[in-house]
C-alpha cells in the first residue's frame, strides 16, 4: 500500500513538473498567439489595422512553408475588410505590404476561414499579418481573447493617430489581449 502510494505521489510530482502552464500550446500548422475568442473589443467609427508580429526567432522554423488561409473572428461586419502581410519594419511597426486581399464576410459572431488568392510563403524574416477595418460607426470587428497579451499580439494601427501601439496603451491600460488571427499553413 505505502508503495502504491509513493508511486501515485512520484507519477502526479513527474508529470506536473512537465507541464509549464504560462506556454500556450500551438498547432504546429498555425501561428497565432491567441486563445479562444472572448470578446470584440468597441473601436469607434474609422479605419485600423488590428495586428500580430511573428518575429524572426518564430518564423525561422517555418522557411519554405506558406500560409494558405488566415482565419479571424470577426464580430460585427465592418464596411471592408483586408488582408495585410507586411514585411519586417521595427518592433512596434510593420514594414512594407507585401501581400494584400480584399474579403467579403458575410458571417459575423463567428470565425472566418479566408483563403489566400496566392498562398505566401514564409521566409524566416520577421512577419506581420494584419487585420484592416473600416467601418462608419463605433463597432465590435475583430475579436480578441480574454488575454493576457503574448506580447506580440495586439498591435493596433489608427488612422486618427496614425500611429501603432499595442492595445493595452491604445485602451490606456484597461485590456491586455491577444487579436484571435490565425495564419494557417501547409
Amino acid at each position: 500500500m505505502k508503495y502504491s502510494i509513493l508511486l501515485l505521489t512520484l507519477g502526479l510530482f513527474f508529470f506536473s513538473a512537465c507541464n509549464n502552464d504560462d506556454d500556450v500550446p500551438v498547432p504546429e500548422n498555425q501561428l497565432s498567439y491567441d486563445g479562444d475568442n472572448s470578446a470584440a473589443p468597441f473601436l469607434p467609427a474609422g479605419l485600423y489595422e488590428c495586428a500580430v508580429l511573428f518575429p524572426e526567432s518564430i518564423t525561422s522554423g517555418y522557411i519554405g512553408r506558406t500560409i494558405n488561409e488566415v482565419r479571424v473572428f470577426i464580430g460585427d461586419i465592418p464596411s471592408t475588410i483586408r488582408i495585410l502581410i507586411s514585411e519586417a519594419g521595427t518592433s512596434n511597426a510593420p514594414g512594407d505590404v507585401v501581400y494584400q486581399q480584399s474579403v467579403n464576410l458575410n458571417n459575423e459572431g463567428q470565425w472566418n476561414t479566408i483563403a489566400l488568392n496566392t498562398p505566401f510563403e514564409i521566409d524566416g524574416s520577421d512577419l506581420w499579418i494584419s487585420i484592416e477595418v473600416d467601418h462608419p460607426q463605433e463597432i465590435r470587428s475583430v475579436g480578441c481573447d480574454a488575454g493576457p497579451s503574448q506580447g506580440n499580439g495586439d498591435f493596433i494601427f489608427s488612422s486618427s493617430s496614425q500611429t501603432w501601439t499595442n492595445f493595452r496603451n491604445f485602451s490606456n491600460g484597461e485590456s491586455s489581449i491577444n487579436w484571435n488571427i490565425r495564419a494557417l499553413l501547409n
